[in-house]
């Protein structure tokens, strides 16, 4: 008879490998500085999950998308031992864990760089205003540039810096652009990119285009923040009841040792504890994804 351990061993095994499989697939461990390959339109930050290599660039973390997959790796590999040695002769658990630590790992990163993405675009919307009151005093757009790059700070100056930089290197506007919409994938960025680039091309007024991109991020940001307040308690009630369990665990087994025993020492014991893990695991994805996709 074919032994379960080794059967749910072979399915974790195929499933990691099927995603790793699907991201190489996907190029998600090219660099983003890939300039020879095509790059596909992009709707918004919320509809696009990003690859590791973006993710890495814009958390700030300069390390290769091979090296953060072996820590990673690392990681589930660690999970997978402290459950086991936890867990004594429950193999499945110990998958399980390794499996949700693996997973988890490759969330938590695109989670940061949709963070780090979601603040760049709050601040270059503060530098469009900006932008906006220099044109009306009379300024040029180049001028209307270094003023924002003055009073900008962190990504948004950085970015602003490389652009007026390329500029005066007598690069086109497109090819000044390239590097802030191929890093920062948002509605911000690509506006004010078509924006200045529509101004090089045509000469058309630069301070109508900017006040028309500013009026429509503001109220596409206020419309954001509406939506994240009103589901600010169904994410926190989410939190607390996932995390209820494992806290209340350590308070029983300090109460009573012996309090797991009958669980694990039941023939089916194992196959109960890890059909909860699951559940649990697949109630947070599912949650996970209906949140995200109602921003």
């Amino acid at each position: 008879m074919v032994n379960l351990d080794i059967v749910l061993l072979a399915i974790c095994c195929s499933v990691m490998a099927y995603i790793i499989y699907h991201w190489y697939k996907n190029g998600v461990f090219i660099t983003t500085d890939d300039k020879n390959k095509p790059t596909k339109p992009q709707k918004s930050i919320e509809e696009n999950s990003l690859s590791i290599a973006k993710s890495l660039n814009i958390t700030g973390l300069k390390i290769a998308p091979i090296l953060f997959f072996f820590v990673v790796v690392s990681f589930s590999s660690l999970a997978f031992m402290i459950v086991y040695d936890l867990f004594s002769n429950q193999i499945n658990i110990a998958l399980i864990a390794a499996c949700t630590v693996f997973i988890t790992c490759f969330f938590i990163l695109n989670d940061l760089a949709q963070w780090h993405t979601r603040r760049f675009e709050n601040q270059l919307v503060d530098a469009i205003e900006t932008m906006n009151a220099t044109l009306v005093a009379g300024l040029s757009g180049q001028q209307a540039l270094q003023v924002a790059k003055k009073t900008t700070k962190g990504r948004v100056k950085e970015e602003l810096t490389e652009i007026i930089a390329r500029m005066d290197m007598g690069y086109s506007a497109e090819q000044s652009l390239e590097r802030l919409t191929l890093r920062y994938r948002c509605d911000a960025t690509q506006l004010f990119a078509q924006t200045l680039i529509t101004h090089s091309r045509t000469g058309c007024d630069l301070n109508l285009l900017l006040k028309s991109v500013s009026v429509l991020m503001q109220q596409r940001l206020r419309q954001r923040e509406q939506v994240l307040n009103k589901l600010s308690g169904t994410r926190y009630a989410a939190i607390f009841s996932g995390l209820l369990p494992y806290m209340l665990v350590p308070i029983f087994l300090w109460q009573e040792p012996n309090w797991f025993d009958a669980l694990l020492n039941h023939p089916q014991g194992g196959v109960y504890l890890s059909s909860a893990l699951v559940a649990q695991l697949i109630g947070f994805l599912w949650l996970r994804r209906s949140l995200r996709s109602a921003v």
